[in-house]
């Protein structure tokens, strides 16, 4: 522990960031750098440090402009109009223009359930000056705001035209944005450190901060990211004031720190959303029997009360969408509680022969690491053979995105801790999506489920709207193409008073309008 931060200590010093520093302990290791390579929501935060977006969500989850200073469309619903403010720049000086956004947008669309869909009506981008750009649609969509502004994975971050081109089909390697924190990409370790500049000549909004959206007013010279693997050693770390924030608290400490008068434990109510995805391409799980069979082993309660284990802070939840939310209702195909009885009956029907099931398992991410266990243990109590694979966080996102053949190094169960806001909107939950080798691993293939999200993307009628997310739900239930494990609290702490301007998180935590105090 001494020797990494005595050398965040220096780094920080030859930036000359020196007491100006906020240094965080995040909730994983940052491995990956393109914020629109991957879901993992560490590069999600990563981007809203470096990036700017169109438009941004506030507190209160309403969309509003960020880069865009006014917008307009048409009376067919089929042209909007966007113009930029002015002054904004990249961190190299190059001023943002239309052909950043257009370029960035295009490539969105290729790589985003969302933009997808979006992508399926959109005509053609085109520029009418520097500033001004139109989206020219088939048929109206009516989510563009939504879809422009989303604050979770994947989000439309606006991007250079010429890095953007330059990584054509593979991932951007240079990381220039135009956002308020500029990314110091010769001091990066990957899995260990990175650290963020305040852009001195970013042109913050005139509103206050909120959410994604308002001002994005950085008041500190840098931010260090420091991810220090065992938990012990990130508490030690902030009681003894070498680091100032932890944005994932692990579960079993929570207790303990919150008796703690020095600190400040912040709680975020159920900003986990648990979901268990299947590799459908490769037996077992090819068959949906057998999915079946594991969805009726799964005790949503069992995982829940190991992997949180903290009273109040979590609930079930068997909808595909966060409960409270306006999609969300109750399933005839899923109770969240066991049957292991009808889970043997399934896997006896189907042939099931003893083929191990390949559970991912990432033990460095605190948010979900002792999932894997507990799913393990409710399958083999179904019949089930099962093996974990622990991998590093780095491993883990490379190894789920593998189509190989559970035995022959791929997988075939991982269970992912998702922020609410990405599974709120069928177009925007890549769960659900159903398209085969073209979606979300796991690669399940439905033309059904399909069809019904493209009809949810043509209706502009709430109650239809909330039909056709109903019948989304029941068939990839029917199909257990996913298993809902709940939601859960997260917790982030602070020394207490050292922070101030912390903003309420509605997805990523961001470090803008923040400051320190009692250095």
């Amino acid at each position: 522990m001494k020797t990494c931060v005595i050398g965040l200590v220096a780094a920080s010093i030859a930036l000359g960031a020196q007491a100006g520093t906020l240094r965080v302990v995040p909730s994983a290791p940052l491995q990956i750098l393109d914020p629109l390579s991957t879901t993992a929501h560490i590069t999600r935060d990563h981007g809203f440090m470096v990036y700017d977006t169109l438009f941004g969500t506030d507190a209160t989850g309403a969309i509003q402009p960020q880069m865009v200073e006014s917008y307009s469309i048409d009376a067919a619903k089929t042209t909007w109009t966007f113009t930029l403010r002015e002054g904004l720049e990249f961190h190299d000086g190059s001023p943002v223009t239309s052909a950043d956004v257009i370029a960035s947008l295009q490539r969105w669309q290729t790589l985003d359930i969302m933009g997808g869909k979006m992508k399926e009506r959109t005509v053609r981008m085109r520029a009418d000056d520097d500033r001004t750009f139109r989206i020219e649609l088939s048929a109206p969509f009516a989510l563009m705001l939504e879809a422009l502004g989303k604050p979770s994975s994947i989000v439309p971050f606006i991007m250079q035209k010429s890095v953007v081109d330059a990584a054509g089909t593979g991932p951007v390697t240079r990381i220039v944005g135009s956002g308020p924190f500029r990314f110091v990409q010769e001091a990066f370790k990957p899995g260990e450190r990175a650290i963020y500049a305040r852009n001195a000549r970013y042109r913050p909004r005139g509103e206050p901060a909120s959410g994604t959206a308002g001002g994005k007013t950085v008041r500190v010279d840098a931010v260090e990211w420091v991810f220090l693997r065992d938990p012990q050693t990130a508490v030690n770390a902030l009681r003894k004031k070498e680091v100032d924030f932890l944005d994932t608290a692990p579960f079993e400490q929570v207790p303990d720190l919150q008796k703690d008068p020095g600190l400040e434990v912040i709680d975020r109510p159920l900003s986990l959303s648990y979901v268990m995805r299947f590799n459908a391409m490769t037996p077992p799980f090819n068959d949906p029997r057998v999915r079946r069979a594991a969805m009726l082993a799964m005790s949503q309660e069992a995982i829940l009360k190991v992997q949180v284990n903290v009273p109040g802070a979590f609930q079930s939840c068997t909808s595909v969408y966060p409960c409270g939310t306006t999609y969300s209702s109750p399933s005839a195909h899923y109770t969240g509680k066991p049957d292991f009885a009808a889970a043997r009956r399934l896997l006896e029907d189907a042939g099931y022969d003893g083929t191990p099931v390949v559970i991912l398992d990432t033990p460095e991410v605190r948010a979900q690491n002792k999932t894997a266990a507990m799913i393990s243990a409710l399958l083999r109590l179904a019949g089930f053979r099962t093996r974990l694979m622990p991998l590093d966080w780095a491993s883990w996102l490379q190894k789920r995105t593998s189509m190989l053949p559970p035995d022959q190094g791929g997988w075939s169960i991982f269970v992912a801790g998702w922020s609410p806001l990405d599974l709120t909107v069928p177009l925007s939950s890549a769960p659900l999506t159903a398209s085969g080798r073209a979606g979300w691993p796991g690669w399940f293939e439905d033309a059904e489920v399909e069809s019904l999200l493209a009809q949810f993307a043509d209706t502009q009628e709430p109650a239809r709207q909330k039909a056709i997310a109903t019948l989304i739900q029941e068939r990839i239930l029917a199909q257990a193409a996913i298993v809902p494990l709940g939601q859960a609290s997260s917790y982030s702490v602070a020394r207490r008073h050292s922070l101030d301007g912390l903003l309420p998180r509605i997805a990523a935590t961001v470090y803008w309008n923040v400051s320190l105090s009692d250095k």
